[in-house]
């Protein structure tokens, strides 16, 4: 697994996931220029995730979306190395907390496996300190 940014030919496919998952399509001048994309050793899209630096002492991790036709334990290792590159980026800025938001519900359940504080009500994100 390994993790590259956000190319504009990611677009359409990024979409596509949200129809799949039944989720609305956001315009695209809502997201981050620093998307995250986790890429599977045989090179299938797992996952996006969009990063949000701020001027305080927390990184946003936004919409974070897997590919449903990738393997679970693909899913999972993903979210991970999303997580880790999220922790490298943070220390680098001297962030105190990450912060995640998902409307997908497995990813919430997944973040809790590696660490994450759950906050279900009334945003579904997750919190995570470095």
């Amino acid at each position: 697994m390994h993790i590259r940014k956000f190319e504009e030919s990611d677009w359409e496919f990024m979409n596509n996931l949200y129809k799949i998952h039944n989720l609305s399509v956001m315009p695209k001048d809502w997201y981050s220029d620093c998307g995250l994309v986790a890429i599977s050793n045989d090179n299938n899209i797992v996952a996006f995730a969009f990063v949000y630096f701020t001027n305080s002492k927390r990184i946003i991790l936004d919409d974070i979306i897997t590919n449903p036709e990738i393997e679970s334990s693909e899913r999972f290792a993903a979210l991970q190395a999303i997580t880790m590159a999220c922790i490298c980026g943070a220390k680098e800025n001297d962030n105190k907390f990450i912060i995640g938001y998902t409307r997908e519900q497995s990813i919430m359940e997944n973040a809790n496996k590696l660490g994450w504080r759950l906050i279900e009500q009334p945003f579904r994100c997750v919190t995570l300190g470095v």
